[in-house]
């Protein structure tokens, strides 16, 4: 079973389809309909593999993405979200909140079998698709079935849980907003404690006010003189902020899910930097040829086929480290955000696990260009390519859509535009009724949607 497209109604400024509903040859479909008339849904049909969604800001890109998770699971979304020019829009005392489905296709005999213990339907052959719908009004979790290129009437779905079991894609996402940190505390990798960085700058503090003000350690009274200034000289590093934490996971995730890394040897790493400094840096120099086996960076980023990344003690934090095709080595403060934020990218996409109950996922992503050059952005695109068709056999194909507002995201090798194509996101006020709707998402041949404000 795959997901073959998504809908959404009274979802912010994913309202309805005005253009389909005003259409001469508008015909409702079984989910169209509300106690005031019928009202289509907004619908983003979605490639077995890939999908780009572009478009200016403020075009409702980042909407979408979360229209499809909240489609899926039926979480995230509140009141709040419901769409505020919609003319049910805190009038209507049973249209509170908005509305989601989703039709699969290629479904299997065994799919149908659920489907059917799941509806309370028997009988059903020649199974083309299937729609579930998540819907204000009774019953709230609705399954359709088309056969003969005709949609059923809605059947109950009482137990939200069968939709797991029927193996309805699960989201994830690659956060386009955290970078590979510059060092990760090893306090951080051993234990998990959200211990601020150490840091170089904080050592070199320490070190410069033992040697600006040794005459504060003289004596017991020298102490006692100088105690303010000294217990803010050695004030505690304190707890690191939630941006941090987020990139030493990110860090944890590259040393021991992508090479492979023992914690037991990263907590004797810890044990041993106080005192065996060669022992220390032999450990690390394990850590370093395990990352250079997991990485293959020549076959990744095309900008580099030489680039090196790998870790440096020092003292209690690994230091991420790059090394060029000049042969110099230098610190992640030094080179630019584009590729600690494509490292991060390239460190989800290896850290992402199979889920170990089976059910397929699609990949969501939004606007991962922001950081990127053009020619990142082509060697993100072969990710987001090995992501759809995984060349290792252990990796189930995932379903990607990202939103992004670059040309360079599109992958024309896979893509020709339509001549016919034009997709348009429009808000206009409707003929009859004082009231702003959303113009559907036309899909193209290329799987790429345009929205436009």
């Amino acid at each position: 079973m795959r997901l073959h497209a998504v809908y959404a109604r009274f979802y912010r400024s994913l309202n309805y389809d005005f253009i389909r509903a005003s259409g001469d040859n508008y015909i409702p479909d079984p989910w169209d309909a509300t106690p005031e008339g019928d009202y289509p849904f907004v619908r983003l049909k979605l490639r077995p593999g890939i999908t780009t969604i572009v478009g200016a800001n403020e075009s409702g890109k980042s909407q979408v993405l979360s229209a499809i998770e909240a489609a899926l699971t039926g979480k995230g979304v509140g009141r709040s979200d419901f769409c505020r020019y919609s003319r049910f829009f805190g009038v209507h005392k049973d249209i509170l909140l908005p509305e989601f489905g989703v039709v699969f296709a290629d479904v299997s005999p065994e799919e149908v079998s659920l489907i059917e213990r799941m509806s309370g339907q028997s009988g059903l052959r020649d199974v083309e698709r299937v729609a579930i719908f998540r819907m204000n009004e009774a019953p709230k979790i609705r399954v359709y079935v088309r056969q003969n290129d005709e949609w059923s009437s809605p059947a109950r779905v009482d137990k939200p849980t069968a939709l797991a079991d029927l193996g309805v894609p699960v989201p994830f996402r690659i956060d386009a907003e955290i970078p590979l940190p510059d060092s990760v505390p090893l306090e951080y990798l051993v234990s998990g404690k959200e211990v601020a960085p150490l840091g170089r700058d904080r050592l070199r503090d320490l070190l410069e006010g033992f040697q600006k003000h040794g005459a504060w350690f003289k004596s017991d009274q020298t102490v006692s003189k100088n105690a303010a200034a000294i217990a803010e000289l050695f004030q505690p590093a304190g707890r690191a902020t939630d941006a941090e934490v987020a990139m030493y996971k990110l860090a944890a995730d590259l040393i021991f899910k992508v090479a492979g890394v023992k914690k037991e040897l990263v907590k004797e790493l810890q044990e041993h930097v106080k005192r065996k400094n060669g022992y220390a840096n032999s450990i690390v120099d394990t850590i370093n040829s395990e990352l250079a086996k997991a990485l293959d960076f020549p076959h990744w980023w095309s900008q580099d086929s030489q680039f090196e990344l790998f870790v440096s003690l020092y003292e209690f934090d690994l230091v991420f480290m790059i090394r060029d095709r000049t042969g110099r080595t230098y610190g992640f403060d030094e080179r630019s955000a584009g590729l600690k934020y494509f490292l991060s990218y390239f460190v989800q996409y290896l850290a992402h696990e199979v889920r170990a109950d089976g059910r397929p996922e699609i990949l969501l992503m939004d606007e991962p260009d922001q950081f990127l050059s053009a020619s990142g952005q082509q060697d993100l695109l072969r990710v987001f390519d090995d992501f759809a068709d995984p060349k290792d056999l252990d990796r189930n194909p995932v379903q990607v859509v990202y939103v992004t507002h670059s040309p360079f995201l599109i992958d024309k090798k896979r893509s020709r535009p339509h001549p016919r194509a034009r997709e348009r996101r429009v808000r206009r006020r409707h003929p009859r009724r004082n009231e702003y709707c959303c113009q559907s998402l036309r899909a193209t041949p290329i799987c790429v949607w345009q929205l436009r404000r």
